[in-house]
Protein backbone atom coordinates (compact mmCIF):
# COMPACT_ATOMS: atom_id res chain seq x y z
CA UNK A 1 0.00 0.00 0.00
CA UNK A 2 2.68 2.61 0.93
CA UNK A 3 4.49 1.63 -2.51
CA UNK A 4 1.78 1.91 -4.06
CA UNK A 5 0.61 5.83 -2.19
CA UNK A 6 4.24 6.67 -3.20
CA UNK A 7 3.70 5.71 -6.96
CA UNK A 8 0.55 8.12 -7.07
CA UNK A 9 1.92 10.65 -5.33
CA UNK A 10 4.59 10.81 -7.66
CA UNK A 11 2.56 10.74 -10.46
CA UNK A 12 0.53 13.34 -9.00
CA UNK A 13 3.17 15.21 -9.33
CA UNK A 14 3.85 14.85 -12.98
CA UNK A 15 0.37 14.74 -13.83
CA UNK A 16 0.14 18.30 -12.45
CA UNK A 17 2.98 19.15 -13.91
CA UNK A 18 1.60 18.84 -17.43
CA UNK A 19 -1.67 19.86 -16.82
CA UNK A 20 -0.51 23.54 -16.25
CA UNK A 21 1.58 23.36 -18.99
CA UNK A 22 -1.88 23.77 -21.20
CA UNK A 23 -3.40 27.00 -20.13
CA UNK A 24 0.40 28.75 -20.57
CA UNK A 25 0.34 27.01 -24.01
CA UNK A 26 -2.79 28.72 -24.94
CA UNK A 27 -1.49 31.85 -23.83
CA UNK A 28 1.28 31.87 -25.60
CA UNK A 29 -0.76 30.03 -29.24
CA UNK A 30 -3.22 33.32 -28.55
CA UNK A 31 -0.39 35.72 -28.40
CA UNK A 32 1.59 34.52 -31.25
CA UNK A 33 -1.79 34.57 -33.19
CA UNK A 34 -2.40 38.01 -32.33
CA UNK A 35 1.78 39.08 -33.34
CA UNK A 36 1.26 37.44 -36.55
CA UNK A 37 -2.06 39.04 -37.73
CA UNK A 38 -0.75 42.83 -36.38
CA UNK A 39 2.41 42.04 -38.22
CA UNK A 40 0.30 41.13 -41.67
CA UNK A 41 -1.52 44.55 -41.25
CA UNK A 42 1.83 46.33 -40.33
CA UNK A 43 3.44 45.05 -43.68
CA UNK A 44 0.03 45.97 -45.60
CA UNK A 45 -0.27 49.28 -44.09
CA UNK A 46 3.91 49.93 -44.98
CA UNK A 47 2.66 49.33 -48.50
CA UNK A 48 0.04 51.05 -48.55
CA UNK A 49 2.11 54.02 -47.55
CA UNK A 50 4.53 53.04 -50.20
CA UNK A 51 1.86 53.78 -52.89
CA UNK A 52 -0.14 56.84 -50.67
CA UNK A 53 2.58 58.80 -49.40
CA UNK A 54 0.14 62.15 -48.81
CA UNK A 55 -1.37 60.06 -46.07
CA UNK A 56 0.97 60.82 -43.65
CA UNK A 57 3.25 63.43 -44.25
CA UNK A 58 2.00 66.70 -46.18
CA UNK A 59 4.01 68.25 -49.14
CA UNK A 60 3.98 72.18 -50.08
CA UNK A 61 2.02 70.04 -53.44
CA UNK A 62 -0.37 68.36 -51.08
CA UNK A 63 -0.52 69.54 -47.75
CA UNK A 64 -3.12 67.69 -45.87
CA UNK A 65 -1.11 66.83 -42.89
CA UNK A 66 -0.66 70.24 -41.50
CA UNK A 67 0.40 69.16 -37.99
CA UNK A 68 1.83 73.10 -37.24
CA UNK A 69 -1.47 74.92 -36.61
CA UNK A 70 -4.65 72.51 -35.36
CA UNK A 71 -6.71 75.76 -36.26
CA UNK A 72 -5.40 76.83 -39.38
CA UNK A 73 -8.21 76.98 -42.18
CA UNK A 74 -5.85 77.94 -45.34
CA UNK A 75 -4.19 74.87 -47.11
CA UNK A 76 -1.50 76.67 -48.11
CA UNK A 77 -0.23 76.51 -44.58
CA UNK A 78 2.34 73.70 -45.42
CA UNK A 79 4.79 73.47 -42.31
CA UNK A 80 4.11 69.97 -40.84
CA UNK A 81 6.73 70.04 -37.73
CA UNK A 82 4.68 68.88 -34.69
CA UNK A 83 3.74 65.38 -33.66
CA UNK A 84 0.67 63.75 -35.03
CA UNK A 85 -1.74 60.67 -34.92
CA UNK A 86 -3.03 59.52 -37.96
CA UNK A 87 -6.24 57.37 -36.61
CA UNK A 88 -8.75 56.81 -39.56
CA UNK A 89 -11.59 55.15 -37.35
CA UNK A 90 -11.36 56.95 -33.99
CA UNK A 91 -14.04 59.45 -34.63
CA UNK A 92 -16.22 58.49 -37.56
CA UNK A 93 -16.18 54.37 -36.86
CA UNK A 94 -18.62 52.26 -38.63
CA UNK A 95 -21.41 55.08 -39.13
CA UNK A 96 -21.55 56.14 -35.58
CA UNK A 97 -19.69 59.24 -34.22
CA UNK A 98 -17.98 59.38 -30.83
CA UNK A 99 -17.98 62.99 -29.30
CA UNK A 100 -14.93 62.52 -27.24
CA UNK A 101 -12.61 60.96 -29.95
CA UNK A 102 -12.25 64.35 -31.43
CA UNK A 103 -9.19 66.23 -32.66
CA UNK A 104 -7.18 65.56 -29.87
CA UNK A 105 -5.59 61.85 -29.08
CA UNK A 106 -6.30 60.96 -25.63
CA UNK A 107 -9.32 62.72 -23.23
CA UNK A 108 -9.34 63.44 -19.19
CA UNK A 109 -12.99 62.13 -18.44
CA UNK A 110 -16.42 62.87 -20.11
CA UNK A 111 -14.60 64.27 -23.39
CA UNK A 112 -12.48 66.80 -21.75
CA UNK A 113 -9.37 67.65 -23.85
CA UNK A 114 -6.42 68.15 -22.24
CA UNK A 115 -4.31 71.11 -22.77
CA UNK A 116 -1.18 70.55 -25.50
CA UNK A 117 -2.41 66.84 -26.51
CA UNK A 118 -1.42 65.63 -29.72
CA UNK A 119 -3.55 66.19 -32.65
CA UNK A 120 -5.66 63.05 -34.33
CA UNK A 121 -5.70 63.35 -37.93
CA UNK A 122 -7.73 61.37 -40.59
CA UNK A 123 -6.21 60.68 -43.58
CA UNK A 124 -10.13 59.61 -45.15
CA UNK A 125 -12.34 62.51 -43.53
CA UNK A 126 -14.91 63.83 -45.20
CA UNK A 127 -16.33 67.36 -45.84
CA UNK A 128 -20.35 66.29 -44.36
CA UNK A 129 -22.53 63.92 -43.20
CA UNK A 130 -26.18 63.03 -44.39
CA UNK A 131 -27.12 65.94 -42.35
CA UNK A 132 -24.97 68.27 -44.35
CA UNK A 133 -22.88 68.86 -41.29
CA UNK A 134 -19.88 69.98 -41.79
CA UNK A 135 -17.56 68.69 -38.83
CA UNK A 136 -19.50 65.45 -38.35
CA UNK A 137 -17.01 63.41 -40.07
CA UNK A 138 -13.94 65.22 -40.09
CA UNK A 139 -11.11 65.48 -37.58
CA UNK A 140 -9.99 69.26 -38.98
CA UNK A 141 -11.56 72.25 -39.39
CA UNK A 142 -13.65 72.15 -42.90
CA UNK A 143 -11.26 74.57 -44.87
CA UNK A 144 -8.38 72.01 -44.11
CA UNK A 145 -10.21 69.20 -45.80
CA UNK A 146 -10.52 70.32 -49.06
CA UNK A 147 -8.34 68.12 -50.95
CA UNK A 148 -9.02 64.55 -49.05
CA UNK A 149 -10.51 62.03 -50.93
CA UNK A 150 -14.31 61.19 -49.73
CA UNK A 151 -14.02 57.63 -48.94
CA UNK A 152 -16.68 55.25 -47.82
CA UNK A 153 -16.43 55.18 -44.12
CA UNK A 154 -18.69 52.12 -43.50
CA UNK A 155 -16.24 49.93 -45.50
CA UNK A 156 -12.64 51.39 -44.81
CA UNK A 157 -11.64 48.83 -42.57
CA UNK A 158 -12.69 46.37 -44.99
CA UNK A 159 -9.74 47.07 -46.91
CA UNK A 160 -7.14 49.81 -45.73
CA UNK A 161 -8.04 50.67 -42.28
CA UNK A 162 -8.07 47.31 -39.76
CA UNK A 163 -7.91 43.58 -40.92
CA UNK A 164 -10.90 41.76 -42.22
CA UNK A 165 -10.69 38.73 -40.25
CA UNK A 166 -14.06 37.77 -38.86
CA UNK A 167 -17.45 37.18 -40.14
CA UNK A 168 -20.04 36.39 -37.93
CA UNK A 169 -23.18 34.78 -38.84
CA UNK A 170 -26.38 37.29 -38.27
CA UNK A 171 -28.77 35.07 -40.32
CA UNK A 172 -29.08 31.66 -41.79
CA UNK A 173 -32.40 31.57 -43.24
CA UNK A 174 -35.05 31.01 -45.95
CA UNK A 175 -36.37 34.33 -47.12
CA UNK A 176 -39.76 35.88 -47.52
CA UNK A 177 -39.20 37.88 -50.11
CA UNK A 178 -36.63 39.12 -52.93
CA UNK A 179 -36.10 42.28 -54.72
CA UNK A 180 -33.73 43.83 -57.08
CA UNK A 181 -32.70 45.21 -54.21
CA UNK A 182 -33.71 44.29 -51.09
CA UNK A 183 -34.04 40.66 -49.08
CA UNK A 184 -37.06 40.45 -46.93
CA UNK A 185 -36.59 38.14 -43.65
CA UNK A 186 -39.35 36.46 -41.21
CA UNK A 187 -40.17 38.31 -38.14
CA UNK A 188 -40.28 35.07 -36.57
CA UNK A 189 -37.01 34.66 -37.22
CA UNK A 190 -33.39 36.59 -35.52
CA UNK A 191 -33.45 40.20 -36.03
CA UNK A 192 -30.72 41.17 -37.92
CA UNK A 193 -30.36 44.46 -36.53
CA UNK A 194 -29.65 48.06 -37.65
CA UNK A 195 -26.39 48.44 -39.21
CA UNK A 196 -24.15 51.45 -40.70
CA UNK A 197 -22.40 48.53 -43.18
CA UNK A 198 -19.78 46.19 -42.79
CA UNK A 199 -22.70 43.57 -43.64
CA UNK A 200 -22.57 40.76 -46.50
CA UNK A 201 -25.54 38.58 -47.92
CA UNK A 202 -25.02 35.66 -49.79
CA UNK A 203 -27.71 33.81 -51.84
CA UNK A 204 -27.75 30.14 -52.23
CA UNK A 205 -29.77 27.98 -54.71
CA UNK A 206 -31.62 24.92 -54.10
CA UNK A 207 -29.55 22.73 -55.63
CA UNK A 208 -26.08 24.81 -53.75
CA UNK A 209 -24.32 24.71 -56.74
CA UNK A 210 -24.80 28.46 -57.22
CA UNK A 211 -24.45 31.35 -55.19
CA UNK A 212 -24.29 35.32 -55.29
CA UNK A 213 -22.38 37.89 -52.27
CA UNK A 214 -23.83 41.30 -52.50
CA UNK A 215 -22.42 44.00 -50.05
CA UNK A 216 -25.17 46.19 -47.65
CA UNK A 217 -26.81 47.37 -44.47
CA UNK A 218 -29.21 45.75 -42.35
CA UNK A 219 -32.43 47.50 -40.51
CA UNK A 220 -34.45 44.61 -38.52
CA UNK A 221 -35.52 41.72 -40.73
CA UNK A 222 -34.33 43.36 -44.09
CA UNK A 223 -31.17 43.56 -45.87
CA UNK A 224 -30.57 46.00 -48.62
CA UNK A 225 -27.46 46.11 -51.06
CA UNK A 226 -25.31 48.92 -51.27
CA UNK A 227 -25.71 51.40 -54.17
CA UNK A 228 -22.12 50.49 -55.66
CA UNK A 229 -23.09 46.91 -55.35
CA UNK A 230 -24.77 44.74 -58.61
CA UNK A 231 -28.37 44.13 -58.57
CA UNK A 232 -30.11 40.99 -57.46
CA UNK A 233 -30.13 38.72 -60.88
CA UNK A 234 -33.71 37.76 -61.54
CA UNK A 235 -35.15 35.78 -61.47
CA UNK A 236 -32.10 33.40 -61.63
CA UNK A 237 -31.99 34.11 -57.50
CA UNK A 238 -35.60 35.08 -57.26
CA UNK A 239 -37.85 33.43 -53.78
CA UNK A 240 -38.47 30.44 -56.08
CA UNK A 241 -34.74 29.47 -56.85
CA UNK A 242 -33.26 30.47 -53.47
CA UNK A 243 -32.45 28.10 -50.63
CA UNK A 244 -30.44 29.81 -48.39
CA UNK A 245 -30.04 33.70 -47.71
CA UNK A 246 -27.13 34.24 -45.15
CA UNK A 247 -26.44 37.45 -43.82
CA UNK A 248 -23.12 38.19 -42.03
CA UNK A 249 -21.52 40.78 -40.44
CA UNK A 250 -17.49 41.66 -40.14
CA UNK A 251 -15.44 41.96 -37.00
CA UNK A 252 -12.48 43.29 -37.80
CA UNK A 253 -10.38 42.79 -34.62
CA UNK A 254 -7.36 43.94 -35.45
CA UNK A 255 -6.96 47.63 -36.57
CA UNK A 256 -4.11 50.81 -36.16
CA UNK A 257 -3.25 54.32 -35.55
CA UNK A 258 0.24 56.08 -37.01
CA UNK A 259 1.66 57.61 -34.43
CA UNK A 260 4.35 60.48 -36.14
CA UNK A 261 6.84 62.23 -33.27
CA UNK A 262 8.49 64.14 -36.23
CA UNK A 263 6.48 64.16 -39.42
CA UNK A 264 8.87 66.69 -40.91
CA UNK A 265 11.75 64.36 -40.85
CA UNK A 266 13.19 63.22 -44.35
CA UNK A 267 12.79 60.33 -43.91
CA UNK A 268 9.88 61.01 -41.76
CA UNK A 269 10.08 58.65 -38.19
CA UNK A 270 7.06 56.95 -37.49
CA UNK A 271 5.35 53.59 -35.86
CA UNK A 272 2.54 51.72 -36.62
CA UNK A 273 0.51 50.54 -33.47
CA UNK A 274 -2.06 47.39 -33.84
CA UNK A 275 -4.99 47.18 -31.48
CA UNK A 276 -7.29 44.02 -30.73
CA UNK A 277 -10.65 44.65 -30.65
CA UNK A 278 -10.01 48.24 -30.22
CA UNK A 279 -13.28 49.18 -27.86
CA UNK A 280 -13.30 53.01 -29.08
CA UNK A 281 -14.11 53.85 -25.36
CA UNK A 282 -13.27 57.43 -24.47
CA UNK A 283 -11.47 55.82 -20.96
CA UNK A 284 -9.15 53.69 -23.35
CA UNK A 285 -7.45 57.14 -24.11
CA UNK A 286 -7.51 58.38 -20.69
CA UNK A 287 -4.65 60.72 -20.30
CA UNK A 288 -2.76 60.55 -17.10
CA UNK A 289 -1.11 64.01 -15.86
CA UNK A 290 -1.07 63.96 -12.35
CA UNK A 291 -2.84 67.41 -12.03
CA UNK A 292 -0.91 68.93 -14.49
CA UNK A 293 2.89 68.13 -12.93
CA UNK A 294 5.28 66.32 -15.55
CA UNK A 295 5.36 62.26 -14.93
CA UNK A 296 7.97 62.18 -17.41
CA UNK A 297 11.21 63.91 -17.41
CA UNK A 298 14.31 63.99 -19.89
CA UNK A 299 16.64 61.12 -19.47
CA UNK A 300 14.67 59.20 -16.65
CA UNK A 301 13.61 55.50 -17.42
CA UNK A 302 10.94 56.16 -14.23
CA UNK A 303 7.12 57.33 -14.82
CA UNK A 304 5.28 58.84 -11.93
CA UNK A 305 1.15 58.70 -12.41
CA UNK A 306 -1.36 59.39 -10.23
CA UNK A 307 -5.26 58.97 -11.03
CA UNK A 308 -8.62 60.17 -9.00
CA UNK A 309 -11.70 58.83 -8.06
CA UNK A 310 -13.84 58.34 -11.10
CA UNK A 311 -11.07 57.81 -13.45
CA UNK A 312 -10.01 54.46 -14.78
CA UNK A 313 -7.27 52.68 -13.27
CA UNK A 314 -4.32 52.32 -15.57
CA UNK A 315 -3.50 49.18 -17.82
CA UNK A 316 -0.21 48.02 -16.19
CA UNK A 317 1.60 45.19 -17.19
CA UNK A 318 5.44 43.59 -17.66
CA UNK A 319 5.75 44.15 -21.25
CA UNK A 320 2.88 46.67 -22.25
CA UNK A 321 3.60 49.89 -23.69
CA UNK A 322 2.65 53.44 -22.32
CA UNK A 323 2.72 56.49 -24.85
CA UNK A 324 4.04 59.82 -24.58
CA UNK A 325 0.96 61.76 -25.78
CA UNK A 326 3.16 65.16 -26.19
CA UNK A 327 6.01 63.78 -28.25
CA UNK A 328 4.50 60.73 -29.65
CA UNK A 329 7.04 58.15 -28.31
CA UNK A 330 6.19 54.99 -27.28
CA UNK A 331 8.08 52.94 -24.58
CA UNK A 332 7.94 49.19 -22.89
CA UNK A 333 7.34 49.22 -18.85
CA UNK A 334 9.62 47.14 -17.86
CA UNK A 335 8.42 46.51 -13.88
CA UNK A 336 5.86 48.75 -11.84
CA UNK A 337 4.51 49.01 -8.24
CA UNK A 338 1.19 50.26 -7.76
CA UNK A 339 -0.01 52.36 -4.46
CA UNK A 340 -3.67 52.33 -3.64
CA UNK A 341 -5.98 54.33 -1.04
CA UNK A 342 -9.28 54.39 -1.45
CA UNK A 343 -10.55 55.04 -4.74
CA UNK A 344 -7.71 56.97 -5.85
CA UNK A 345 -4.35 55.47 -6.41
CA UNK A 346 -0.50 56.40 -7.67
CA UNK A 347 2.10 54.42 -9.95
CA UNK A 348 5.49 54.34 -10.50
CA UNK A 349 6.70 53.11 -14.00
CA UNK A 350 10.25 51.69 -14.59
CA UNK A 351 10.51 51.87 -18.32
CA UNK A 352 13.04 50.31 -20.81
CA UNK A 353 15.07 52.95 -21.63
CA UNK A 354 15.24 56.93 -20.55
CA UNK A 355 12.87 59.27 -21.81
CA UNK A 356 13.75 60.92 -25.25
CA UNK A 357 11.65 64.29 -24.14
CA UNK A 358 10.23 65.79 -20.89
CA UNK A 359 6.08 65.36 -21.00
CA UNK A 360 3.33 66.31 -18.47
CA UNK A 361 0.65 63.93 -20.04
CA UNK A 362 1.08 59.62 -20.74
CA UNK A 363 -1.60 56.97 -22.10
CA UNK A 364 -1.50 53.73 -21.42
CA UNK A 365 -3.74 52.14 -24.16
CA UNK A 366 -6.13 49.16 -24.09
CA UNK A 367 -5.93 46.27 -26.17
CA UNK A 368 -2.44 47.07 -27.74
CA UNK A 369 -0.89 43.60 -29.85
CA UNK A 370 2.54 45.20 -30.40
CA UNK A 371 4.14 48.81 -32.20
CA UNK A 372 6.26 48.19 -35.05
CA UNK A 373 8.65 51.06 -36.51
CA UNK A 374 7.59 51.76 -40.18
CA UNK A 375 10.15 51.47 -42.96
CA UNK A 376 9.09 54.17 -45.73
CA UNK A 377 10.87 53.74 -48.80
CA UNK A 378 11.60 56.74 -50.99
CA UNK A 379 10.92 59.36 -48.78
Amino acid sequence: MTEVLMAIFVMSIGVVSVITLFPLAILRAVHATQLTNSKVLEQNIEEFLHANPWMWRGSPLDPKLDTKQPNVTSPADTEFEDPCVIDPLGKPVMGTYYAAYGRQFGNRGSGSVPTGCIRRISPFAQLTDTAGTATDLSYEAPGQNVDWPVTDHTWLDAGICALPDSWNTVADDIPEAISATEVDFSAAGPALGASGGNVRLTLISLDGTRSITRLGTTNNYKFTKLGTEPNIPLPDFDLASVGRAVVEANESRYSWVITCPSPADAPPQASCAVFFRRAFDPDEEFVYDNGGSAPMTATSSTVDITWGAGQPEPVLREGNYLFDAQNAIWYRIRSYTITETGTTGSATIELDRPARKPATMVMLPHGLVHVFDLEVRGQ
